[in-house]
């Protein structure tokens, strides 16, 4: 209930101070109502009694304020709890019933009060403009059948939400409803509204400050106290140069989320599916794949970022399953690398750092090759025409010089659609053997290449292998004529088991 103070014009003594709903006054007096006269809905005359109709629904009677027998000289005046003065006046400097209730602020009640002189009228000293505002006359709607005076329509209720701004990295821009924000003093902006009006901002029913609008019907403001983590309901009011305050905006419902997820606590996966190495890249080991996939898990909706030691490589979100992937758009440099990754949530909250895979790249083919020296065995018209009768080789090879750390020979007996590792034997020798496997008869294109560490693979040889298992089968041989042309007996020899010749 409001606080009411009945202050006596002759005497300047209290007369009364009531917490409550009515008052009579018995005398000429000041009747200061403890409300700001923004809360004021309407002021209106019942017969002899003022009718103070507040914003939140209570209704203060003041009785006698408009009595036709003396006293007659009240005097009506609103303070808010800065001790702001506002005086409702009623008539002119003549006596006469305004048409319209003037509200014009004063430092004191003191020109209401009679003076010693009894000049028992203040519009001298009203003359003489207080505020740079001067009088504030408040239009009304003029009820003709009870005369009822009261202030004037509050501006209209805003149709439009404001807009709230977030300007803190990573996620910038406006803050639709429903969203969210890592951002604590986001900016509150609206438009269309009429310059040099107040526009006061509400957290729920939390006022946060006020602004003026300007020239260009624009208006912003940012909270001077951070917004704590948690749901926010933004509404905002018009309150016009004589008080009128409007009704409460759409709100714009919104979370302030400054906390980061957590910091993940496993380094991400590799993966080469650059031949002839394919599969997890171990930490410490060497790949030829500078575009490996880089693969985790995480919270659905967070987005990934991807670091190469301090380098951000990219982005990637978490799927509904939980899991993520990123291929780096431009191919890693040979060398050292050092991959984590940082979480941020849907505010813009990042983690810090996970562990890191660390590896190195190599893209350069070994410059050594290898070639096929011998087999065995060796069955042809010579020891090394690489012609064999026997179907169960071992090949034997050979590199041209001592081979780099991690490289390693491989053949292939198919033309290269396949590959073997051989086995290292005594300076530069190696071999593979392939006892245990029949190769059929026939033509082999044999390859052989220098593999390095990371999967690069260096010129290969060729050499051609016949197999030939067959042993060629006796041939008859047939003639028309025989001729015996020694001796003394010659001649044809017959077909026949009884002839002799001694050619």
């Amino acid at each position: 209930m409001p606080d009411i103070q009945i202050i006596a014009k002759d005497t300047h003594a209290t007369l009364a101070n009531i917490t409550g709903n009515s008052a009579k006054l018995t005398q000429a007096s000041v009747v200061l109502i403890k409300v700001p006269v923004e809360d004021v809905q309407e002021v209106t005359r019942d017969g002899t009694s003022a009718i103070v109709k507040l914003k939140n629904g209570e209704v203060i009677v003041i009785d006698d304020f408009f009595s036709t027998e003396a006293p007659t000289d009240n005097s009506l005046v609103f303070q808010d709890d800065s001790g702001k003065l506002i005086w409702a006046q009623f008539t002119d400097a003549q006596g006469a019933l305004l048409e319209n209730v003037a509200y014009q602020p004063i430092d004191s009640i003191d020109p209401l009060l009679y003076a010693s002189n009894g000049d028992s009228s203040p519009w001298a000293w009203a003359a003489i403009p207080v505020t740079t505002g001067g009088i504030l006359w408040w239009a009304h709607q003029h009820n003709s059948k009870d005369s009822d005076n009261q202030p004037a329509q509050p501006p209209a209720t805003p149709t439009t939400a404001a807009i709230i701004t977030d300007d803190k990295e990573p996620i910038t821009g406006e803050v639709k409803q429903g969203g969210v924000t890592n951002d604590p003093t986001p900016a509150i902006t609206g438009s269309g509204a009429t310059p040099g009006t107040t526009i006061t901002i509400y957290d729920g029913d939390t006022k946060l400050g006020s602004t003026t609008v300007g020239s260009d019907g624009k208006w912003s403001f940012t909270p001077s106290t951070p917004l704590t983590d948690g749901n926010h309901d933004i509404t905002y009011t018009v309150k016009d140069t004589a008080g009128n305050e409007s009704g409460k905006s759409p709100a714009v419902d919104f979370t302030v989320d400054t906390t980061a997820p957590a910091t993940p606590d496993t380094a991400p996966a590799g993966t080469d599916d650059q031949a002839p190495i394919v599969g997890p890249i171990t930490s410490g080991s060497s790949t030829n794949d500078n575009t490996p996939l880089i693969s985790g898990t995480g919270t659905a909706g967070e987005v990934i970022t991807i670091y190469d030691g301090s380098t951000k490589l990219g982005t990637t979100t978490v799927g509904s399953d939980g899991k993520w992937t990123f291929t780096p758009s431009t191919p890693l440099v040979d060398g050292d690398h050092s991959i984590g990754y940082t979480a941020t949530d849907a505010a813009g909250n990042e983690s810090g750092k996970s562990p890191t895979l660390d590896f190195n790249i190599d893209t350069v083919a070994p410059t050594a090759t290898a070639s096929l020296v011998s087999i065995t065995q060796d069955t042809g018209s010579s020891s090394s025409d690489f012609v064999t009768s026997d179907n169960t080789l071992v090949f034997n090879l050979s590199t041209t010089g001592t081979l780099a750390t991690g490289e390693y020979v491989q053949i292939s007996l198919d033309g290269g659609t396949t590959w073997v590792n051989a086995i290292k034997g005594s300076d530069n020798s190696w071999s593979y053997d392939n006892t245990g496997k029949t190769l059929a008869d026939g033509s082999y294109s044999i390859e052989t290449r220098v593999v390095d560490a990371a999967g690069n693979t260096g010129t290969a040889s060729t050499q051609v292998i016949v197999v030939d298992t067959q042993s060629p089968s006796a041939t008859a041989v047939t003639a028309d004529d025989l001729y015996d042309d020694v001796g003394a007996i010659q001649g044809t020899i017959s077909n026949s088991p009884d002839s002799l010749t001694d050619d």
